[in-house]
């Protein structure tokens, strides 16, 4: 009777799973420390959007618009943030960012769970307790370097040791690969870039897990850059720099650098950032693939993958799916990759508990 309802279930699309099997044995908490951010933070975002509107101009080249349905979900989520960089609230935007790990601020970003009050207390959902298992398997490592610091009013999974964050363990596979592609590729130090970096939490854990000085090129839409740049900026100490013109690329041409440097570029100047023609060990995006059309991602791939960087490592949908607001994801496995890029590894994404709809693929330049 079982075998003959699992398969009833797989015929419709459906799994059966024993849930005993992935029994919980942590506590969301959260850490009740509110760090304030600094000052100069705040007046270097708003300085930023002096030059730069949350959704550009309407004059930008059609690619990196912002419109459809992906400026209709910000108009929707962000309705604080938007309205405050409207006012110039300065004092404001800096209580939202205090907080943005339970605010707005984090909606539409990969972090996995929103925050909810009831949550606290209860038992980690399933597949969180499943990918620290996995990450600890994987990686060896202590889930103490899961943690990216106390800023942003943190909550999650209680480790017994520290509080991380939800999705991190998953994040923390990731950034465990990545920092092996820049170790393989990199003796002295070395450089990757983020595109549609969210949270900044990914590169803020490639630096941890890393052995030599990274220079990590966080690359994404205004609202969301903006944002990382404060919660990486307060969360690691190190510098950071918020880009917001051309002149601004300066410190890219030095190719020795002895600390490691975090450098936020708009998706705006990316033509620009490319003409800097700087050597790059990995290209790496999570995700917002899945959101654009093939002329968007052709135009991105044609400009980063343009013989200085190392390798591609994506993770984006493989399945031709509706979307938020009616957009058709375009599979991973159709992305114009160019041809001097050679395929060396594809999987299935530890994040789809249930399923296998996002894959990883490693591409390295011939």
């Amino acid at each position: 009777m079982k075998d003959f309802i699992k398969r009833r279930l797989h015929k419709l699309g459906y799994e059966l799973r024993n849930l005993k099997a992935y029994k919980t044995n942590y506590k969301i908490v959260e850490k009740g420390l509110l760090v304030n951010v600094d000052e100069g933070i705040v007046d270097e975002i708003f300085e930023f959007f002096e030059t730069w509107a949350p959704f550009y101009s309407s004059d930008i080249r059609s690619e990196l618009q912002i419109n459809g349905a992906l400026r209709a979900d910000f108009l929707e989520r962000r309705k604080t943030q938007l309205d405050l960089i409207a006012n110039k609230n300065r004092s404001a935007y800096a209580k939202l960012l205090d907080s943005m790990l339970k605010n707005e601020l984090m909606s539409g970003l990969p972090s996995g769970f929103d925050f909810n009050e009831n949550l606290i207390g209860a038992d980690t959902p399933m597949e969180a307790d499943y990918m620290l298992s996995c990450f600890k398997n994987m990686t060896g490592m202590s889930p103490s370097v899961l943690t990216d610091g106390d800023f942003g009013d943190l909550w999650g999974l209680d480790t017994g040791e520290e509080i991380i964050e939800l999705y991190s363990p998953y994040y923390g596979v990731n950034t465990f690969n990545i920092s092996n592609l820049i170790s393989y590729f990199s003796k002295s130090n070395g450089c990757y870039i983020d595109l549609g970096s969210g949270l900044g939490n990914d590169a803020i854990k490639v630096e941890k897990m890393s052995s030599m000085p990274i220079r990590s090129i966080l690359i994404d839409l205004p609202l969301n850059l903006t944002t990382a740049y404060a919660y990486v900026a307060m969360n690691t100490g190190k510098k950071c720099t918020l880009v917001k013109t051309k002149d601004d690329f300066g410190l890219l041409n030095e190719q020795d650098f002895d600390e490691s440097h975090f450098v936020f570029v708009p998706t705006s100047l990316i033509e620009e950032f490319c003409r800097l023609n700087i050597d790059v060990d990995v290209l790496y995006n999570h995700g917002s693939f899945s959101e654009m059309d093939y002329d968007t991602i052709e135009f991105y791939l044609t400009q980063l993958l343009n013989g200085k960087v190392k390798s591609l490592f994506e993770i984006n949908s493989n399945s031709s799916i509706e979307n938020t607001g009616g957009h058709i994801e375009i599979p991973s496995s159709r992305f114009p990759i160019p041809k001097n890029y050679k395929l060396v590894k594809r999987n299935p994404s530890l994040q789809r508990f249930f399923g296998h709809r996002y894959l990883e693929s490693l591409y390295i330049k011939n």
